[in-house]
């Protein structure tokens, strides 16, 4: 009998001490599942400030998009302009050439009048 004891003792030690570690095993899991969750918390505050920030960055990005389309319309109008006035622009040089032309062959004709007397 005493040796059964002995062994059921033994037996008895060994599953304590087996339980021992597996109650380590699981406090280390807990405590990973916890610091796992504790980070997943400040990955998703990070989530939501680069979210609020994408925002912003998205509405100025709309706003600059906005002013470029201004400045390209207005550079358009621009350019127009140019190009109207260098119309206008050889329009009266052509007008001043035949003014020239004209007032050179009223000369002409003045001068043989002239000497016609």
């Amino acid at each position: 009998e005493k040796s059964g004891a002995a062994a059921a003792r033994r037996e008895a030690e060994a599953l304590r001490g087996e339980l021992t570690g597996k109650a380590k095993e699981l406090e280390t899991a807990r405590a990973g599942g916890a610091e796992a969750a504790s980070r997943a918390e400040e990955l998703k505050a990070a989530v939501a400030v680069l979210s609020q920030e994408n925002e912003k960055l998205e509405g100025r990005l709309g706003k600059e998009k906005e002013k470029v389309a201004k400045a390209k319309e207005m550079l358009r109008a621009a350019q127009a302009e140019c190009e109207e006035k260098q119309e206008a622009a050889a329009r009266a040089e052509a007008a001043r050439v035949d003014a020239a032309a004209t007032a050179e062959a009223a000369r002409e004709r003045a001068a043989t009048a002239e000497s016609a007397l």
